[in-house]
């Protein structure tokens, strides 16, 4: 009886579980704390901060918070941040039992996207590393997902620091590539890479283990969800440090924590936090003497924002909750695809919709869902009269890939291919010129179109994009809000822009960044219920039929 009654208890217990996991919680008005208002959780103390309570208390200089030299000083002003918006003021700034990140605290930052969540991570990692008044030869390592964010991040650190950050990313493949880029790690000071490419070059030159690991003294993990994600890693370790079912950034993180022989400050963000991932950072840090465990999490709750709470069940563990966040000033609308649409149609409806919208600045996402291919996307635009480029051609254009393709058009064109063939530049090496270039495209009078792969969308961030344009069905709701979230990049709300440019700060790349974004996807009516779930899930308007224009056929 006694074994019977267990039986029937742990089956009731399976039940509920089961109950729980399926569970969703209910789609809430985030609250609206005063900032630095503390609450206490089970795994971590988080910060929670609001736009309006800090547009109370006054607009704060980032100068307030660093004692910058001149040169980084005049970099953020020329840049437009002379004041710390509301996440970056939460995220530098202490707290009761917390000293702030400022002062060299360890934080997980949570935030919607384009809320300055980069700044708010990469700045107290170079004042430690560089003006914190203990230059002992230290190093700044970023970690990123792909190469577009590394060239992001690489191009603030060089405008900040004056001098050229390391780079290793999926570019760097030949033996002479690594062996000047594993030249270059031994002494860099500031390094952005991608995990796999660095967990390759550590392999080339074994002493890197020791030499590199035992420099770094900040360690900034951005977009955390996607390196350290919930999934178990399926692929063959790339490194002597990785174990079986984890990923290379776990790796990276449990062999710096244990060789850092200086201070170590570690800042991990992402727009879809989930435990799951702070988890698993938190498990590889363990090894650290410098680095306080549990992490604090630094979020950002706007007012008017929603977010949603929802259970993952992985095999191996317990339920995930994930909290999503998303700006309320983006629209979102879509334009019906038919059921039966050649890949030449749906490029001609992709032409009209543009036309329609006349973005200013806009960028063209394509997801695989449909099987268009970028380069195919970008001709259909071209061969339409749209001014259109895509993104690695404008970030990468003295690649050899890229060159060889131009020598090809010229070829066709009928013109001669006797251009001077240059190097191919060194990839451990990269200035800020191609950001530079991307952005100043946008701020031409004449609108201008960025076509890139869903793949790509993580953490980019260009200037002045008022409209996204996304090419078939998204492969999850995440990706959707990273999709969306390229357009309404304004960290500071509408009063507050209008206090900053009253202060005499440099306007931004953006003459109209507080007005709202639009997000315009082409799909098929079998999709449509899903993309009116996951808008609604995120807690935005109901997403509406985008008019076309009906006398605009030349391009159907």
């Amino acid at each position: 009886e006694k074994a019977a009654m267990r039986r029937g208890l742990m089956a009731l217990l399976v039940l509920a579980r089961r109950a729980a996991l399926l569970r969703v919680a209910p789609l809430r008005r985030a609250p609206s704390p005063a900032l630095g208002q503390v609450r206490h959780s089970s795994s971590a103390v988080v910060a929670t901060a609001t736009r309006e309570a800090a547009a109370d208390e006054g607009l704060v200089p980032i100068s307030s918070y660093f004692a910058l030299p001149a040169g980084p000083r005049r970099a953020l002003e020329e840049a437009g941040w002379s004041v710390a918006a509301p996440i970056q003021s939460a995220c530098w700034r202490g707290s009761p039992g917390a000293v702030g990140a400022a002062a060299g605290e360890s934080v997980c930052v949570h935030a919607p996207t384009g809320s300055g969540k980069t700044l708010a991570m990469a700045l107290p990692a170079l004042f430690g590393v560089f003006w914190s008044g203990r230059d002992k030869g230290g190093c700044c390592l970023t970690l990123v997902p792909s190469r577009e964010l590394a060239t992001q991040h690489a191009a603030l650190a060089s405008r900040l620091v004056g001098e050229e950050a390391t780079v290793v990313t999926s570019s760097t493949t030949t033996a002479a590539q690594l062996d000047a880029v594993c030249e270059a790690l031994a002494t860099a000071r500031c390094v952005v890479a991608t995990p796999r490419e660095l967990c390759a070059a550590l392999e080339h030159q074994s002493r890197l283990y020791v030499t590199l690991a035992a420099r770094v003294e900040a360690l900034v993990l951005d977009e955390l969800d996607l390196l350290v994600p919930a999934r178990k890693s399926q692929g063959a370790p790339v490194t002597r440090w990785q174990d079986r079912g984890t990923h290379p950034a776990e790796a990276l993180v449990k062999l710096i924590a244990r060789r850092s022989t200086e201070r170590l400050q570690v800042l991990a963000g992402s727009a879809t936090l989930d435990k799951a991932a702070k988890a698993k950072l938190e498990r590889c840090l363990k090894g650290s003497k410098r680095v306080p465990l549990p992490l604090r999490v630094v979020s950002l709750l706007e007012r008017d924002a929603f977010t949603l709470t929802t259970k993952m069940k992985r095999v191996d563990t317990m339920p995930t909750v994930r909290t999503t966040m998303i700006p309320t000033s983006i629209a979102h609308a879509y334009v019906p695809v038919p059921k039966s649409c050649s890949d030449d149609d749906l490029a001609a409806l992709l032409v009209r919709a543009v036309r329609a919208a006349r973005p200013s600045a806009g960028i063209v996402f394509v997801c695989n869902s449909y099987g268009l291919k970028v380069r195919a996307v970008d001709a259909a635009l071209r061969a339409a009269g749209l001014r259109s480029d895509v993104l690695s051609d404008v970030l990468w254009p003295a690649s050899a890939r890229n060159r060889r393709r131009a020598a090809h058009r010229r070829v066709r064109r009928g013109q001669s291919d006797d251009r001077d063939q240059r190097r191919v530049d060194d990839p451990a090496r990269l200035t800020d010129d191609a950001s530079a270039a991307l952005n100043a495209r946008f701020r031409r009078d004449e609108p201008s179109l960025v076509v890139a792969d869903e793949a790509v969308s993580r953490g980019l961030h260009l200037d002045a994009v008022d409209t996204v344009f996304i090419l078939g069905r998204p492969a999850n709701a995440d990706t959707y809000l990273h999709l969306a979230g390229r357009t309404a990049r304004d960290p500071l709300t509408s009063s507050r822009r209008a206090d900053v440019d009253a202060l005499g700060a440099k306007p931004t790349a953006n003459p109209d960044a507080t007005t709202a974004g639009t997000v315009v996807t082409l799909l098929k009516p079998r999709d449509l219920n899903v993309l009116r779930s996951w808008v609604a899930n995120l807690g935005a308007s109901e997403p509406f039929p985008f008019p076309l224009d009906p006398s605009d056929t030349s391009s159907a």
